[in-house]
């Protein structure tokens, strides 16, 4: 057998441990545009980097702000012991999906990558570590963050417990009350867990004083979180996405596929992903978002239909807390008061297309990626994946679900979106699957119950960008 048919015939693709990306892409450096600044929470001026030296690591910080080597590098070296742990659960596999390509009927190649392998369960964990890593750099001795379904809360308990740091979070009480193994599991990794909105700070007692029975959010969250911060200099915030810090790290994930596709003797041409807060679609996407013409993949993303930020929100200034204590940046956003928002985004890059089915009808779809294919994949995903061979680049295959999303465009050589998808073959669509987790993926029937705000930094003008 030759190589060519070694590589058509294989199911998995699996790096070394040496192989795992010894640097992150800090995408922004590459943009050919100017982004706009972030601006002070509270007056009408560009924030500094003094202005929230307490509220961050130092080095959270400094790629927040682009100062020094952030505003001018490329590549940033991931920091040994960081490393040194991403190694012992990185890389993640990439999987082809042979029994979709055969449920769908078509002669285009699919490929997932397993993000949910690590102790985490998510993507999150990459971005935990480097944060946990500053923070003990600086001589924090608690992080302090929100969480909704908790994978982020459990990724930050990892790390925490990884690099001798205390935790505290501030999980939305929906999620408190009917998720009690991940919220039990925070508590085992050593981490204090909070019913959100709580009496422990002012804003969660408004709040509770205003409607007792509030099911909480990751927006009142964050003002809890962050109130605390305020109050206790041995305390920082940590962000799981809303940040491109969490963003930046998370392209060791884009960087292994690439590697991975190389291998599998192909490239991208298309990439699709649920988008919650952004940061894993925005990290997998990244580093496939330099190249030019017919080299730039296609990539989709697909948000929830019960939080339609991409294709319903505004474009403009926003906060990332329900009490406005962050700095503003620009973003698509259904208000900082629903606490949902989003990175922008060059109009030339993303033009909008619905492309994800609401929640029954998309788990319907994920459903028959698990039965048929044992594909892990969030219910907007699997059905825009099921959509995805008759994509109307030309391209033939199975059966279109089509309702209430969107489907955006960049101009470089990827295409956002968070699950992604692999370009390549002479005349043949590859598509890739990516970060899969078991809320996520769909393994649990629910919605997201909250929504999150990302910033995710491209764009001179209003666009669109993931969530």
């Amino acid at each position: 057998m030759t190589i060519a048919e070694e590589r058509a015939t294989a199911n998995r693709f699996v790096l070394s441990e040496d192989e795992v990306p010894q640097r992150w892409y800090n995408l922004v450096v590459d943009l050919p545009y100017e982004i706009e600044p972030p601006l002070h929470s509270t007056e009408e001026r560009p924030a500094l980097e003094e202005d929230y030296d307490w509220l961050w690591p130092t080095e959270c910080l400094r790629i927040e702000f682009l100062k020094g080597r952030y505003a001018t590098d490329p590549w940033i070296e991931v920091p040994e012991p960081v490393l040194r742990t991403y190694t012992r659960y990185r890389p993640s596999t990439l999987v082809r999906a042979k029994g979709l390509e055969e449920y769908l009927d078509t002669p285009h190649r699919i490929f997932y990558k397993r993000e949910d392998l690590n102790p985490g369960g998510s993507h999150k964990f990459n971005t935990a570590l480097a944060q946990a890593y500053y923070a003990a750099q600086d001589g924090v001795e608690t992080l302090v963050t929100d969480t909704g379904a908790g994978q982020w809360g459990t990724a930050l308990a990892l790390a925490c417990a990884a690099f001798g740091l205390k935790l505290k979070v501030f999980m939305v009480r929906k999620s408190f009350d009917e998720k009690p193994y991940r919220r039990n599991l925070m508590r085992m990794l050593g981490a204090e867990v909070i019913s959100s909105p709580s009496r422990t700070t002012r804003t969660g007692r408004d709040v509770l004083e205003k409607d007792p029975d509030s099911p909480g959010s990751l927006g009142i969250g964050m003002a809890e979180a962050i109130e605390l911060v305020r109050s206790e200099p041995s305390h920082r915030l940590a962000l799981g996405c809303m940040s491109y810090y969490a963003a930046m790290h998370q392209t060791v994930i884009g960087l292994e596929t690439q590697a991975q596709l190389a291998q599998a003797g192909v490239g991208a041409d298309v990439l699709v992903g649920c988008v919650g807060g952004g940061s894993n679609f925005t990290g997998f996407v990244a580093p496939f978002v330099t190249g030019t013409g017919t080299d730039r993949p296609l990539c989709i993303a697909a948000e929830p239909a019960s939080v339609p930020t991409l294709t319903q929100g505004e474009f403009r200034y926003d906060w990332a807390d329900y009490e406005r204590q962050t700095p503003r940046i620009p973003m698509y956003t259904l208000g900082s008061d629903r606490r949902s928002a989003l990175p922008r985004q060059d109009p030339d890059s993303l033009q909008p297309r619905q492309a994800q089915p609401d929640h029954p009808e998309g788990l319907r779809a994920a459903e028959g990626l698990r039965g048929r294919a044992a594909v892990p994949a969030h219910g907007g995903c699997a059905a825009r994946a099921r959509e995805l061979p008759r994509h109307p680049r030309g391209h033939r295959g199975g059966a279109a679900w089509r309702q209430a999303a969107h489907h955006r465009r960049l101009p470089q050589r990827a295409r956002l979106s968070g699950p992604a998808g692999v370009r390549g073959c002479p005349r043949s669509r590859l598509t890739t699957m990516s970060s899969v987790s078991a809320d996520d993926a769909g393994l649990l029937p629910h919605r997201r119950e909250t929504p999150f705000l990302t910033r995710w930094r491209s764009g001179r003008r209003p666009g669109c960008t993931s969530r």
